[in-house]
This record gives C-alpha cells, sequence and structure tokens, in this order.
C-alpha cells in the first residue's frame, strides 16, 4: 500500500523500498549475496541471493518499477519461497503488516523450520501511528475495504488502543517463533533506522554469544 502521511516525505512502500536497497547495498559491500522477493497475492518478482555487484542495480529497479496495489495474501507465498530459497542465510521481511497474523507466522515458521535466520522490519507511517487528524475526515478503505467518513477525536483513543495492541501482538508472536522484529516509524530517517536495528541485532548475538 503507497500510503504517505501528511508530512512524510515518503511513502510506506518508498520508505520500504529504500530500506530494502540500503540492506543490499551493505550485504553486497561485504561481499555477501543478495536477492528480492516481491509480492502481494501472487509472488511478482524473485531474484534468487548472487554477490554479484550488478545485483543491486537490478533489485532497485524492481523496487522502482514495482506497483503496490493489489491484495496481499501470504498464506501460501512464503512456503513457495521457501522451497526457492534452499541455502541457509538471513529472511528479511519489509512490511506493514496489513495482513493475518496467523498465516503470517505460519509462513514465517518455514523459513525458520529451514535453518534460515529472520528480521521483520514493520514499516508504519507516523499518522497511522499517532493519528493526527482533525475535523471530518474520509478515509479510504485499504485494498477491497469501504471507504468511512469520521470525525477522528471521536475515535483517536480506540484506534490508538488497537493499534498498540496490534504491534504488542506482532512483538509477542516474533519473540515466540525466534525472529527479530523493530517496529519502524516513515518519520525516522532510514539510514538512522537501518542503523539501530544491525546494532539491536549485533547485541543480541553478543548476548547468544556470551550464553553458549
Amino acid at each position: 500500500m503507497r500510503y504517505r502521511g501528511q508530512h512524510a516525505a515518503l511513502s510506506k512502500y518508498d520508505y520500504a523500498a529504500t530500506l530494502a536497497a540500503a540492506m543490499s547495498f551493505l550485504l553486497l559491500q561485504q561481499q555477501d549475496a543478495a536477492g528480492l522477493a516481491l509480492f502481494d497475492n501472487e509472488l511478482r518478482q524473485f531474484l534468487p541471493p548472487s554477490a554479484n555487484p550488478a545485483t543491486l542495480q537490478t533489485i532497485c529497479h524492481h523496487l522502482e518499477q514495482a506497483q503496490p496495489s493489489r491484495k496481499t495474501n501470504v498464506s501460501e507465498i512464503f512456503h513457495v519461497l521457501a522451497e526457492k530459497i534452499r541455502k541457509r542465510g538471513f529472511i528479511v521481511l519489509i512490511s506493514d503488516l496489513f495482513v493475518p497474523l496467523d498465516d503470517l507466522f505460519r509462513g514465517l515458521e518455514h523459513f525458520r523450520h529451514r535453518r534460515h535466520e529472520v528480521m521483520l522490519l514493520h514499516v508504519m507511517d507516523d499518522d497511522e501511528l499517532r493519528f493526527p487528524f482533525e475535523g471530518n475526515i474520509l478515509f479510504r478503505g485499504m485494498e477491497e475495504l469501504p471507504s468511512l467518513k469520521v470525525e477522528p477525536r471521536s475515535v483517536r483513543a480506540a484506534y490508538l488502543d488497537a493499534v498498540a495492541n496490534f504491534t504488542a501482538k506482532v512483538k509477542r508472536l516474533a519473540a515466540h517463533h525466534r525472529i527479530d522484529y523493530r517496529l519502524i516509524n516513515t518519520k525516522e530517517n532510514v539510514g538512522a533506522a537501518l542503523a539501530a536495528f544491525l546494532a539491536s541485532r549485533a547485541a543480541t548475538a553478543k548476548l547468544a554469544g556470551t550464553k553458549r
């Protein structure tokens, strides 16, 4: 969904794409392999992991050309991808996670079963997290949902509670499935968000090594 908040410089998709390109660049700079999978209700693009420096240009091209306008369905796609990615590695999912969580984590568990390390970057717009709207506003439904005209003050408290409960549930499920998780606000600088996440991962890895 290419949602752009009132003050956001990048839509959620553009932010996620920038994040994916930056991570690919870092991997390739370290002479590691990077690949890409783009999907909605079907797998639209799959680039197998490669350490060829030209891979970055191909990844950026596909990210730029993608049109995320269809409904997302992860119930089968992750199982297809898990069969395609046979060599053990890192799987990074960058998404706003507006999908059924049971389907999401069932699919991610398939990667864990194949001994991949899984990272989950949960991208949300600042407006979605703070709900700063005023006056009567027409909210357009995501994907197949209808539009709804509301007075934001009447629903703000309930909305923020729902968002807090949702993100807490995602974090809890990620921990249960041994998946690294970070909620990222599109208001954050992409470089700073990536650096903070990688620093957190390094600290977790160091702690795990100490306990061995």
